[in-house]
């Protein structure tokens, strides 16, 4: 009987943060004004920074609308992993160049050194970025002790 109470507190606790996500997202969609933007991403080519043997190719698929990004690939420790993030991007058109921040929550990391700051079954990730603006972008990003290649697909 405990063990069922026990799963339902972790449930509860994983809608809970879900709807914070969520709702963080609608308010920061309200605040941020953004055109009606979206994109494919794919890749997720990584090197790790760190010794051990961690997975550098990371079948990254995740979409872009309004700034909000939901994705899946295969993190670091070959796990599957999600993603659900709010996109803060600034442009430089000196360069060409857009950067920024992804914020949010990826799952996948529980018993590793990153799942150490799990809330629930979550991970909270700031996620910062650099890519260079064309119809496919080429992105670098930063997450955890691993510099990420993606390639961004925008319509």
């Amino acid at each position: 009987m405990k063990n069922i109470h026990n799963k339902e507190c972790i449930l509860v606790s994983i809608l809970r943060v879900l709807a914070a996500i969520l709702l963080f997202i609608f308010v920061m969609s309200l605040i941020v004004s953004t055109a009606n933007a979206a994109s494919v991403t794919i890749g997720g080519y990584s090197k790790h920074f760190v010794k051990g043997e961690y997975n550098e190719n990371h079948k990254f698929i995740a979409v872009e609308y309004n700034s909000i990004v939901v994705g899946k690939f295969t993190n670091s420790y070959n796990k599957d992993a999600l993603l659900a993030a709010y996109k803060l991007n600034w442009s430089s058109s000196e360069y060409n160049l857009d950067y920024g921040v992804l914020m949010g929550a990826v799952s996948g990391y529980e018993g590793t050194l990153m799942g150490k700051y799990n809330i629930g079954h979550l991970t909270p990730v700031v996620i910062p970025y650099v890519s260079y603006r064309a119809t496919i972008s080429p992105s670098l990003s930063l997450m955890g002790a691993a510099v990420v290649l993606t390639f961004d697909y925008r319509f």
